[in-house]
């Protein structure tokens, strides 16, 4: 499947710059309507493409997500809203991470405070897995000043039996 993906986005790569030519010359005709078309098939494109490359580093995670027992770690993290949260939002979230967690075989609590905005979660499982995730939590743009409560090597798991638990507190 990892085959069929990169050659997914290596044609993709190659429909991109042939459109990129495209609007070269659109550009050099003054075609505007023409231009239009092609940013819109661009933007599309890139978006696949950018999809196709989160599937592939999903796909890598999850094979290193049953790693030999003794890898496990615990995170724990708290963060600051970059804006309001309504409850259903929190729930979908709550919801896409714990379809992720299972895939990724992460354990996890999230706790999320309204007031003064902010996520508490603490992450375990495998720690390169723990790590990216924890990469691409610290680079999301609902997040801010994300800060390290505890890092530790686990011998069990405490949150064993929850893919992930979401609170959100009033």
């Amino acid at each position: 499947m990892a085959e069929a993906l990169h050659e997914a986005v290596r044609l993709l790569t190659e429909e991109l710059a042939q459109l990129l030519e495209d609007q070269v010359v659109a550009l050099n005709m003054r075609d505007k309507a023409l231009l239009r078309e092609l940013e819109e098939q661009i933007q599309e494109k890139e978006d696949y493409r950018r999809h196709l490359q989160d599937k592939i580093r999903d796909d890598q995670l999850e094979e290193l997500a049953a790693p030999p027992p003794g890898n496990d770690i615990s995170l724990a993290y708290v963060s600051t809203w970059n804006r309001v949260f309504l409850e259903d939002e929190v729930a979908q979230i709550g919801l896409y991470g714990t379809a992720w967690n299972k895939r990724m075989r992460i354990t996890s609590c999230l706790l999320a405070i309204p007031t003064p905005g902010a996520f508490f979660q603490v992450l375990e499982g495998n720690a390169e897995v723990v790590e990216r995730l924890f990469t691409k939590i610290r680079q999301d743009p609902r997040h801010a000043n994300v800060t390290v409560l505890l890092q530790e090597k686990l011998s069990a798991r405490r949150y064993a039996h929850c893919l992930m638990h979401s609170l959100h507190s009033q």
